[in-house]
């Protein structure tokens, strides 16, 4: 894997189909759960996150990375972090839907709300700031996930809402 630049400037979303090799990414923590028929893995990675939704006929992946693209991963959407997107899409029995937006720190940023689980990894640093990426999720009829990334160098943070249903659009 090439150098990387941990930057909000080079972090970059992709929804995947298929389930990547994650391991040049560097997984820090990672929990796996049953949702539905489904199969959800959370993973903190070295370089920012990962989300996989995986069943016998559908494998995608949600990654929020400073690393480039892997040659083999086929992406179905693509972001820069620079400003507030959303996208939404149906894909096979799912719809999908995400919105990415990056905000000023102002203090020690956490995730916003009340979560049935998190994971969250503090990076070292030399600031008084520690950076820090934080996934929280609620299973039920939907699966909820927020993550943040902070970037106390740049003073700036990105949050993510991922909102998946089995039924279609909400």
């Amino acid at each position: 894997m090439q150098s990387l630049v941990h930057s909000v400037t080079t972090l970059t979303y992709r929804l995947v189909a298929g389930k990547p090799n994650l391991e040049p990414l560097i997984v820090l923590q990672q929990r796996t759960l049953a949702w539905h028929e489904y199969t959800v893995t959370f993973s903190i990675l070295g370089t920012s996150h990962a989300v996989s939704l995986e069943s016998r006929d559908t494998d995608i992946t949600e990654i929020l990375s400073c690393a480039e693209q892997a040659d083999n991963e086929t992406s179905l959407w693509t972001a820069k972090v620079n400003s507030p997107v959303t996208y939404e899409a149906n894909l096979r029995s799912i719809y999908w839907q995400t919105t990415l937006t990056p905000f000023p720190l102002t203090q020690e940023e956490q995730l916003l709300g009340t979560f049935e689980e998190t994971l969250i990894h503090a990076f070292p640093t030399t600031s008084q700031v520690t950076p820090i990426t934080a996934i929280g999720w609620n299973l039920g009829q939907k699966l909820h996930i927020q993550t943040i990334h902070t970037y106390p160098q740049e003073g700036l943070g990105v949050r993510s809402v991922t909102v998946v249903s089995r039924e279609g659009k909400p």
